[in-house]
């Protein structure tokens, strides 16, 4: 006879088969959120082992992943989870060069390999332009046009327009009235662009080792103006504001800062004084370097937009002609300093608060390293700053803020000159005819162009075409590289 199951006993079993199903889920989820973290079962040694995570990406998107000698079975952009330790990884497409890079991936960490850049193996070459010679080329800071001056006795500027389908050219004449004594012997360089790549500032050097300084609006709507002239002042160097193109920071030939307002002609009185060269970091704050003094000594600070006085980082023992400078990026919300002395480079993290404050300036130090040479150049990575790469003879030496690795590659036949970044994770150089560009760390050279001449080189902003010049029998030739096989 059948006798149904009591109420409590009816209860025990549904709370028994509850506790099973709560256990089961609360396993999946600790199961799942330890694969998430990276960790995975070791066939090889019974263990269970906590990797790292690696994300991969190309331009163009669409290659091959190998890690290891394995073919992965998804194509950039793409990711895995591996063991931590070194691992060989290969990113390659049909019609490109294969891109190689052996990383160290460290227990519960993400690296992201995404900046990639293909060449193609047979690449579309055309002739941009041709002129009889180049005096000097430069680059905006958003690689949307390059100016070139053709003639340094002949002050027109060629503004080339890169990501352009046909290279569209404009000239741009600075009239007779805008600057000194039209005589044989004067000359004109390019000085730099304003953060918009819209006005340039012009060197004029002219009756026996004097100078002035002009700013020209390459777009032609505003009459150039020489700021020597309108601001009464012997300038030594100068650079717009990265707040504003009306502005300007001048460093007299006294080694005093000053700051100009361009369309009302007006000029500060010194910001601080003895400095022997400035940069700027970002729109507020001005890095600076002083002159030596009496004791044998210089410093590097920093002064930030509003603040009463300017602020000192470090004191050296100096002979006054080492190398030695200060420069200041931030990367994803951390701030960093830079410091060149001769050949050491010493970077440095923490607070940076107003140059005025009354608190300590408590800085750690990230790095110190020396170079094989007195540093020539040196700087953060566009952008982002991820990366501190610095120019010291023929080497380059790249530090990675966010691995905390350094890297060194050497530009062969070259003796220091300044690199140009083409994105943020890519720089090109000029050297020994050969014009190339190379990863953050100097690994991945690609040659792009061969009998280079020693001028600007530069990937145009939307991705698709590399220039640089070469010499031929008719003259200096812009050449443009596509970057894809579309």
């Amino acid at each position: 006879m059948y006798h149904a199951p009591n109420k409590r006993k009816k209860r025990a079993q549904l709370a028994f088969i509850y506790t099973l199903m709560a256990l089961a889920v609360m396993s999946i989820v600790a199961v799942l959120v330890l694969i998430m973290q990276g960790y995975r079962f070791n066939r090889y040694d019974g263990r269970v082992e906590q990797g790292g995570l690696l994300q991969f990406d190309s331009r163009p998107a669409g290659a091959t992943v190998t890690m290891d000698d394995i073919v992965l079975a998804n194509k950039t952009a793409s990711k895995i989870t591996v063991q931590a330790g070194e691992h060989t990884i290969s990113i390659s497409k049909d019609g490109y060069s294969t891109w190689k890079k052996t990383v160290g991936v460290a227990s519960g960490s993400v690296t992201w390999l995404n900046y990639a850049l293909l060449m193609p193996t047979q690449p579309k070459i055309v002739k941009a332009a041709t002129y009889l010679s180049v005096a000097s080329s430069m680059v905006s800071p958003d690689s949307k046009y390059m100016a070139v001056l053709v003639e340094s006795q002949t002050p027109t500027i060629t503004v080339i327009a890169l990501n352009s389908t046909l290279p569209e050219q404009s000239q741009v004449s600075i009239p007779t009235d805008v600057y000194s004594e039209s005589t044989a012997n004067h000359t004109f360089s390019l000085v730099g662009w304003d953060r918009d790549g819209r006005f340039m500032l012009i060197k004029h050097s002219y009756s026996e080792g004097k100078t002035e300084y002009l700013s020209v609006d390459l777009r032609g709507n505003e009459a150039p103006r020489n700021l020597s002239r309108s601001l009464g002042v012997d300038i030594a160097s100068v650079e717009y504001s990265l707040a504003s193109s009306n502005t300007v920071y001048i460093l007299t030939a006294a080694h005093e800062l000053r700051r100009a307002e361009l369309s009302s002609a007006t000029l500060t009185g010194p910001l601080f004084t003895d400095i022997a060269s400035f940069a700027q970091p970002d729109r507020a704050t001005v890095a600076y370097t002083t002159m030596l003094g009496p004791d044998g000594r210089r410093s590097v600070g920093y002064l930030t937009s509003g603040a009463a006085k300017p602020r000192v980082v470090r004191t050296y023992t100096s002979d006054g002609v080492a190398p030695f400078e200060l420069r200041i990026g931030k990367y994803y919300g951390d701030e960093y300093m830079s410091i060149v002395h001769d050949k050491t480079i010493e970077i440095l993290t923490g607070d940076i608060p107003s140059s005025d404050a009354t608190s300590a300036l408590n800085l750690t130090q990230v790095a110190k390293y020396q170079c094989p040479s007195s540093v020539t150049t040196s700087g953060f990575s566009p952008e982002h700053n991820r990366f501190v790469v610095s120019r010291c003879g023929a080497d380059v030496t790249s530090y990675d803020l966010e691995r905390r690795l350094l890297g060194r590659s050497i530009v062969a036949g070259d003796t220091g000159t300044a690199i140009n970044w083409i994105d943020n994770y890519h720089w090109a150089v000029t050297a020994s005819g050969v014009a190339a560009y190379h990863d953050f760390d100097g690994t991945n050279r690609q040659a792009v162009g061969l009998n280079a001449a020693p001028q600007a080189a530069t990937m145009s902003e939307n991705a698709k075409y590399f220039y640089h010049f070469t010499q031929s029998a008719s003259g200096t030739v812009l050449v443009r590289t596509q970057m894809t096989t579309d």
